[in-house]
């Protein structure tokens, strides 16, 4: 009996140690697919930022533009203003 419960043992052990490493490949794979749904998750938001600064510079630049119409309708509008009153 003695060698029967020894010759277990190890097949008992083996089980286990199979058990562990079944074990931990699931929680690996699930560790992938966690890593890859955050890694497509980052592109996704650093796509959208690069969306949202090239509209931020479009309306930057559209301010500037209208700035500069503002600047040059004032200048024109005192020129005409000084034109009529002679000065």
């Amino acid at each position: 009996m003695t060698s029967k419960s020894a010759s277990q043992s190890p097949q008992e052990e083996l089980r286990s140690i199979r058990e562990q490493v079944e074990s931990l490949v699931v929680q690996q794979r699930d560790l992938l697919k966690w890593f890859r749904a955050i890694h497509a998750e980052q592109k996704d938001q650093t796509r959208i930022l690069k969306n949202i600064r090239s509209v931020a510079y479009f309306f930057f630049v559209l301010s500037l533009l209208s700035l500069l119409a503002g600047c040059c309708a004032a200048i024109n509008v005192v020129s005409t203003l000084s034109n009529f009153s002679g000065y």
